[in-house]
């Protein structure tokens, strides 16, 4: 077999779609097709492919077409590395992604060592925009932020509840319980329980046990919703009656699966819901003809398109540094609202508000 030959069925066997004209203008949206979290992958696909439809529909980029190829990384950083350096040999002008923070922070390396441009909608890890890369944006807040307002819902009540910290190890579900330890330190409270899990396990009942018996009034987590409904469910059958808080990993309707009845009363931060943007409409009729609801980090990944589209088409060039130096010097208009990209790359305010879970959907707390 010639080394084209074996190119083309590597590159099918990953599921990439093949090289196309070059004057076409190509991204490649990276997320978890498979692995714990695969479950998020819908909003991941269908807010590529309504968005490229959408920049189609308004004359592409510069006048071309785009294309928009997908790639799975299953929220592993290993194979994130892999990813990301297939995705600089393919030749993409710009990744959209990737979906969880761990893999994010791994893969944006490689993208900026290689100078190729990066927006994620999803990953909130201070870390990922902290380390001086030109290269590396997202629309969706930072766990510092959600930190800030996680902290000032258990320091209103009281402080001298007793909080426990519990992180699954992640990059993502360390950095949210990080954050919300140094916002609650600066408050005048010291949490006085902290310990983690390992994710993929389903019996957290020693865990639970130690909490119970420590007296907590709080359970802060930082992780997923797997972990979290597992968690919250295990507490309240240990006796636990206190408050549980979380971060946007619980923000998926498996939480409520999961947890059950004890999902009731769980307190998370969110994004406002993007759904309700006058600007969204014609976005959501797209989605809903794919089949989607537009809901979770769905418009917030759509957004990252149209921030890559409009800022190529005002630079004139789809260039990384071109594109880059645009995006941090005007407002952008999205599904999500006006964005303004600040030196790090992030959006310069904070996006996120308290959430409650009740019958099986969230509600704004006032």
């Amino acid at each position: 077999m010639s080394w084209l030959l074996r190119a083309a069925a590597l590159a099918a066997g990953l599921g990439l779609c093949a090289p196309v004209a070059q004057a076409d203008t190509r991204l490649v949206v990276v997320g978890p097709m498979s692995g714990q979290f695969a479950n998020y992958w819908p909003q991941v696909e269908s807010a590529g492919k309504a968005a490229a439809a959408e920049v189609n529909e308004n004359g592409g980029i510069m006048g071309e077409r785009l294309i928009v190829d997908f790639a799975d990384d299953a929220c592993d950083p290993r194979q994130a590395v892999s990813v990301a350096n297939r995705n600089v040999q393919q030749g993409y002008t710009a990744v959209i992604g990737h979906f969880c923070s761990g893999s994010s922070l791994a893969a944006s390396d490689v993208y900026d060592e290689e100078g190729m441009l990066m927006i994620s909608g999803a990953s909130v890890n201070s870390a990922l925009t902290d380390r001086g890369m030109v290269h590396v944006f997202r629309t969706v807040g930072r766990d510092d932020q959600q930190g800030e307002v996680a902290a000032a819902a258990i320091l209103a009540e009281g402080k001298d509840r007793k909080v426990a910290l519990v992180h699954d190890k992640s990059a993502f579900g360390k950095g949210l319980v990080d954050q919300t330890k140094t916002y609650l330190a600066q408050g005048g409270l010291a949490p006085s329980f902290e310990d983690s899990i390992t994710a993929g396990e389903n019996d957290y009942s020693a865990l639970v046990t130690r909490i119970v018996t420590h007296g907590a009034d709080v359970i802060y987590f930082g992780g997923y919703h797997r972990e979290g409904g597992l968690l919250i469910r295990q507490a309240r059958e240990a006796g636990f009656t206190g408050t549980f808080i979380s971060g946007d990993g619980i923000k998926a309707q498996e939480f409520a699966t999961i947890a059950g009845a004890a999902a009731d009363g769980v307190l998370l931060t969110f994004f406002p819901d993007a759904r309700e943007n006058r600007e969204a409409a014609p976005a959501l009729g797209r989605l809903t003809a794919m089949g989607s609801s537009g809901d979770g980090f769905t418009l917030y990944i759509y957004a990252a398109i149209q921030a890559y589209a409009n800022a190529a088409n005002a630079a004139g060039s789809t260039d990384a540094e071109a594109v880059a130096k645009q995006l941090r010097a005007v407002t952008v208009p999205t599904v999500v609202g006006d964005l303004r990209f600040n030196e790090k790359g992030d959006v310069d305010r904070n996006l996120y508000r308290l959430y409650k879970w009740q019958g099986g959907s969230i509600t704004v707390v006032d």
